[in-house]
């Protein structure tokens, strides 16, 4: 960072210096994290590279505007209908975005990454149809690429056709069968289909038995337990995440939640505050001043769901769940 920042400087002092660089290097070093200044007002490729950079900061309009310059200049630049198809896709104008990874598509339907983007936008469409069919396609270009098998198979989970999620997840084992992460995905499935737990807890164990020290195979296998009512092993997992990562919250808030499931509010209410006392502001903070908040209610402890009702309120303005939650007690 030292040497970037002397580097700077002496630009600065050369420049003041009218000292000239050739039209070659201008550009490049014109470049700026903050405002991107080119020579060449009909170079696409400099307002491409603005409109990256302007994206990279999140802001998406601008980067709209200068992706829009470039194409006004190359209207076949492909990449620069994918960068505004990612920030209309950034900015909720989903239609938009998917009328320009659609251009980008005609002017090169070779890329799979263009099938990928297109693909995931029609799911936020909820047009899921087009959306498989364009994992098939991405697939179809690029076999070996074995995130298009995760996210086909994901959006068929979601659809619930888990037949066909666990042909994808099955064929990324195939692959690579020492990766746990596929193991838990196929296992999750087959606990979500009747007759299929017994192959849901062989697929677990095998992810444990391959990545011991992981939290996600304990607390895949521990949540599937609580599903079954059986509370013994479950709690026997969630331990051991605790074990492995004592400073994580997660598997305090599993425990939390097994001991809710059981009826036990006091231990479940000890939990949560481990939980909340590692993480109080993190990711799914919210949730666990919710999830508390709902324990204190089961036990007629109005004042302390009110207030954690509240909190969850505080950290996550838009989810209706907390809102509803804290309004029922207002």
């Amino acid at each position: 960072m030292k040497k970037l920042f002397k580097i700077l400087i002496c630009l600065i002092i050369l420049s003041f210096c009218n000292i000239a660089f050739s039209a070659e290097n201008q550009y490049s070093n014109q470049l700026d994290a903050t405002n991107i200044i080119f020579n060449d007002q009909n170079n696409a490729k400099a307002y491409y590279d603005r409109a990256i950079k302007k994206f990279g900061q999140g802001n998406y309009n601008a980067a709209i505007s200068d992706f829009t310059e470039a194409l006004n200049l190359q209207p076949t630049y492909a990449e620069a209908y994918i960068g505004r198809g990612a920030s209309y896709s950034k900015i909720n104008e989903y239609d938009q975005a998917i009328i320009d990874y659609s251009y980008a598509i005609s002017i090169d339907s070779r890329k799979e990454n263009y099938y990928l983007k297109r693909a995931l936008t029609y799911e936020k469409l909820t047009k899921y149809k087009l959306a498989l069919s364009d994992y098939d396609k991405a697939i179809e270009i690029n076999p070996q690429n074995y995130w298009n098998y995760m996210s086909r198979a994901k959006l068929y989970e979601d659809l619930k056709e888990f037949d066909k999620a666990i042909e994808d997840y099955s064929a990324l084992i195939t692959h690579e069968p020492s990766a746990s992460l596929y193991y838990l995905l196929r296992g999750s499935v087959y606990l979500n289909k009747k007759q299929m737990h017994s192959k849901a807890f062989v697929d677990f164990n095998k992810a444990i038995e391959i990545a011991s020290d992981d939290i996600m195979g304990y607390e895949c296998r521990g949540v599937a337990y609580m599903k079954l009512q059986k509370y013994g092993e479950a709690l026997t997992d969630f331990n051991r995440m605790i074990e492995l990562k004592p400073n994580w919250s997660d598997g305090y808030r599993n425990k939390a939640r097994l001991f809710y499931k059981m009826k036990k509010y006091n231990a479940a209410i000890a939990e949560y505050d481990k939980a909340l006392e590692i993480a109080p502001n993190g990711h799914n903070s919210s949730l666990d001043y919710y999830e508390r908040g709902n324990v204190y209610y089961d036990k007629g402890m109005y004042d302390e769901a009110f207030r954690d009702f509240k909190k969850a309120v505080e950290l996550a303005p838009n989810n209706k769940m907390f809102i509803q939650a804290l309004e029922k007690l207002e």
